[in-house]
């Protein structure tokens, strides 16, 4: 059963898709920087800047194919958690990285604070490591003649 929260992104989407599909971004006040966009299922309307109309598509595309999408300003820290679901990892193994070193992070009280940037970039170079280790693996594979 779809949640609140899912119902309200693809009512979103939906509105966003209609806007554009009707061209009432281009047809309206083509010199306004911002778009007024209607939620059919609330009827709420939406200011939106129109520069943030590509990245509000990309995110569209990236959530609409079912691919994991988060929206993060990198003006703000991140919790632990929040790290964690980044990454893909548990918590305590976030307060593990930090405590190695390999995060860096800050101290707002007693709480450790991320800076998304530095989560997002350790993420890219974990990626990268764990691809080039798999590429050793069937590298390794092929030398030996194994098939899978």
């Amino acid at each position: 059963m779809a949640t609140t929260r899912e119902h309200k992104k693809a009512s979103i989407k939906v509105a966003v898709k209609k806007a554009v599909k009707r061209q009432s971004i281009r047809d309206e006040k083509k010199n306004s920087p911002f778009v007024n966009i209607k939620d059919p299922a609330t009827g709420h309307n939406y200011r939106i800047a129109r520069k943030f109309l590509p990245q509000i598509t990309a995110y569209l595309k990236q959530f609409e194919m079912g691919k994991p999408t988060v929206v993060i300003s990198q003006q703000q820290t991140i919790t632990t958690q929040e790290a964690a679901d980044l990454l893909n990892v548990s918590r305590p193994h976030v307060v593990k990285l930090i405590t190695a070193g390999a995060l860096q992070h800050t101290m707002i009280g007693t709480h450790r604070r991320l800076f998304p940037e530095n989560v997002m970039a350790f993420r890219d170079a974990m990626m990268t490591r764990r691809g080039d280790a798999l590429q050793k693996i069937a590298d390794d594979a092929q030398d030996l003649q194994l098939s899978y």
